[in-house]
């Protein structure tokens, strides 16, 4: 080989040396761009969550604002009318009281979820019903059974449909064979006087309370199923089981578990039997009323049977979910009684909400968890900062981890407020989460029980190890 074959080859040599060269930057490049677009996209993301946050911030910030300026207004009306009144004599303030009570009590009627009935009166027995069920405070609860309690296990898991009537012969077993481990509260009533319970599981000498309700949406009574099982487990192995090296009974020392298996009794009865499940007959003329209004708006099933199994209010045609005091003003849902999404004539107008806010105010309550379906999801994130939110996210990791669902962000999602988790973080500044379980339509068919039960089996000893120290 002569020198200018050599040349040639080590020429040769040279150019694919510098094309490999040339393919490698353009790799390394490509990745770098492909991080930095990542990064990019991640930090977009970011500000849209902020964004979202901020608006929901005004939005209730909003909201307060709005009420308080209404409130001032008539409190300034109230005045002026008094000293209006005074230089009356009193023939015409006994006239003019008997004109204002009038005028209120036709402004209750009108006001009241039974108002898509055509009878006023029908409408006004409907209120005062609710009002008179819902003032019972928190007391002992007291049930008889004549039945013979099963040999093992009490509650059985084999029907989805678990009905009032069914949990309350339940928990009157529980109460039997566990008495020294559990009292039970009655702390409201519906506007179909069901109870509303509260089984307490843990010491008096407990300083700290966390609740766990179920059901707060009528359709999704297999929650109640999953929070009698829950409860029933925990009792069972509660000198036997243990969770993180603790047993059961050590973990409720200085906390206790506040379980209400179902928190709209009235809506689970009408998701499961139809209207006639309710035994109030203005409730009854409200409900009929409320349908025919729904499937006049091409809102639910036309076929009666099918839109009362979809039922997610209460007996009033009232969403409990979006009833709370909290950005309530700033909630859309719809504007009239409705099977879902109707927010009330105010905030915690209903006998549940009130109720549950009763009982958070007569306890030291640390944190609230709601079961709800469906996703598979923990909702968190419901706008708060600073401690409470890392307390909220610590608790949405823990429960996340034990079912295997995904994490979401309230914020993000652009959830509607007026929630019941809404209100335990950003009013009362407990964290809370809202936990949907299963697939699919509501309700949930019991096929789906097995995997909801294996992935919330170690919910409570894991809550109330968390909250233990």
């Amino acid at each position: 080989m002569d020198m200018s074959e050599e040349k040639k080859f080590t020429y040769l040599e040279e150019l694919e040396a510098s094309e490999k060269m040339d393919a490698s930057y353009d790799a390394a490049h490509e990745k770098f761009d492909e991080k930095r677009e990542k990064a990019r996209e991640k930090r977009r993301q970011a500000m849209r969550a902020e964004r979202r946050r901020k608006a929901r911030k005004r939005q209730i910030l909003i909201a307060y604002s709005l009420r308080a300026a209404i409130a001032a207004v008539f409190i300034l009306a109230a005045v002026f009318v008094i000293r209006f009144a005074v230089g009356f004599s009193k023939k015409a303030q006994a006239k003019n009281q008997e004109v204002t009570v009038s005028a209120a009590a036709n402004q209750a009627a009108e006001n009241t979820p039974a108002a898509v009935s055509s009878t006023v009166s029908s409408a006004v027995t409907l209120s005062a019903s609710s009002e008179a069920a819902g003032s019972s405070g928190i007391t002992d609860w007291t049930y008889t059974s004549s039945d013979t309690a099963p040999s093992g296990d009490i509650v059985a898991t084999d029907n989805a449909v678990y009905t009032y009537d069914q949990m309350e012969k339940d928990l009157y077993f529980l109460e039997q064979r566990y008495s020294d481990k559990i009292k039970i509260k009655k702390f409201g009533t519906t506007a179909d006087s069901r109870d509303l319970l509260d089984v307490v599981v843990g010491p008096d000498s407990a300083t700290k309370d966390v609740i766990i309700q179920y059901s707060m949406h009528g359709r999704e009574y297999i929650n109640s199923l999953l929070g009698m099982k829950q409860l029933e487990e925990y009792l069972k192995g509660w000198d036997s089981s243990e969770y993180g090296g603790n047993k059961y009974s050590e973990l409720v020392q200085d906390v206790r578990l506040h379980i209400i298996p179902m928190m709209n009794p009235d809506g689970v009865s009408i998701s499961e039997s139809g209207v006639d499940a309710i035994r109030d007959a203005s409730l009854k003329s409200g409900l009929m009323a409320c349908y025919q209004s729904d499937v006049s708006l091409g809102k639910g099933d036309p076929q009666i049977n099918a839109y009362w199994k979809t039922w997610k209010a209460n007996a009033r045609c009232v969403d409990l979910n979006r009833n709370f005091d909290c950005g309530w003003e700033g909630t859309v849902g719809t504007t009239q009684p409705s099977c879902s999404r109707y927010k009330g004539e105010s905030p915690a107008s209903e006998n549940e909400v009130k109720a549950l806010v009763a009982l958070k105010d007569s306890i030291n309550c640390v944190c609230e968890i709601a079961y709800h379906s469906e996703g598979q999801k923990v909702y968190w994130d419901y706008g708060s900062t600073g401690s409470v939110k890392e307390a909220d996210q610590t608790l949405a990791t823990t429960v996340a981890g034990l079912t295997g669902y995904t994490m979401e962000s309230t914020v993000s999602s652009a959830q509607e407020t007026a929630g019941c988790s809404d209100y335990f973080v950003l009013v009362c500044g407990i964290p809370a989460v809202t936990i949907e379980t299963g697939t699919g339509d509501c309700p949930l068919a019991i096929d789906q029980w097995a995997t909801i039960w294996s992935q919330n089996t170690q919910v409570l000893p894991a809550i109330a190890q968390m909250f233990s120290s």
